[in-house]
């Protein structure tokens, strides 16, 4: 069974809070750069998958300003509606129902 194929069983076989990345209102995509690192006063790493973000990488940042790879957050967010760093709660975008 793939990732995806397993993800998909859990969230509709659970109340897990899955909302789909496109309806999700506090998500911003940006690019990464060094200067963006510094501004970000983090070490310039995914906290989900654990690996540096690389230059003109796409991050997807969350209302709490924690940033992750666009890839892992979807991975993430089809789980839990939640940031996996603070655990603030995500809503649904009202013009995406």
């Amino acid at each position: 069974m793939s990732h995806q194929s397993f993800l998909r069983d859990y969230t509709t076989s659970r109340n897990t809070g899955f909302i789909p990345t496109a309806e999700i209102k506090e998500i911003t995509i940006e690019k990464y750069s060094a200067s963006l690192s510094i501004e970000m006063n983090d070490p310039g790493m995914c906290s989900i998958c654990i690996k540096d973000f690389q230059q003109n990488e796409e991050l997807g940042r969350l209302k709490c300003e924690h940033r992750f790879h666009v890839k892992c957050v979807d991975f993430w967010l089809a789980v839990l509606a939640a940031c996996p760093n603070c655990k603030v709660k995500l809503e649904r975008n009202q013009d995406a129902t």
